[in-house]
């Protein structure tokens, strides 16, 4: 689905998606006052480890397709993967 969103018939075809979640987690670690103050540190650790996390969380996805489960099926299918 990644490939679809980054050919290069479509205006964002030049966005750097890890760079750009990255970025995200980065910003979302500012915000460490009141109800976010614990989360801003784990946040700011996954912007410094994103690649880490992203290649976690695809072992975690390969995982879960092996297993057959149903409702990852349909998951799958709603997403177009």
């Amino acid at each position: 689905m990644l490939r679809y969103f980054r050919s290069a018939t479509r205006k964002d075809h030049l966005v750097d998606y890890v760079e750009q979640g990255r970025s995200s987690y980065r910003i979302a670690s500012t915000f460490d006052y009141g109800p976010y103050a614990n989360e801003a540190p784990v946040l700011r650790q996954m912007a410094e480890l994103f690649e880490l996390c992203m290649y976690g969380l695809n072992r975690v996805r390969t995982e879960l397709h092996a297993l057959g489960d149903p409702d990852m099926r349909r998951l799958e299918r709603l997403l177009g993967s």
